[in-house]
């Protein structure tokens, strides 16, 4: 499960972000529809990892991110559902995603102040 590895990196991230005796309670992180990543094994593995780091009290909120994509033809933005990679407008099939691929760190509150 690769969910394990990039939890491990990201609490390493917020190590490394965060003065040592602070407490961090809350971290945000954004996740597409289209990142290979399981929003749900990744909150699991978060729950797993956090009890042996200085996030052992961390709150961890997933804001899921929908596909979008721009039509390469048309320049027309939509939502792309069920990854069907085809314009609504033109019927073009050059499609480039410009949201939800992301894996993104958003924010982490230590101690009720915004980092």
């Amino acid at each position: 499960m690769h969910e394990r590895t990039l939890v491990r990196a990201l609490i390493a991230q917020v190590e490394e972000l965060v003065a040592e005796p602070d407490c961090v309670t809350n971290i945000t992180v954004s996740l597409g529809d289209f990142s290979g990543v399981d929003a749900r094994l990744f909150a699991l593995a978060f729950d797993e990892l956090k009890p042996s780091t200085r996030l052992s009290e961390a709150a961890l909120q997933i804001d899921e991110v929908d596909l979008e994509g721009r039509c390469e033809t048309c320049g027309h933005e939509f939502a792309i559902q069920r990854y069907r990679f085809k314009c609504p407008v033109c019927g073009g099939t050059c499609i480039q995603v410009i949201r939800g691929e992301e894996l993104t760190l958003e924010s982490v509150v230590v101690e009720g102040a915004l980092v």
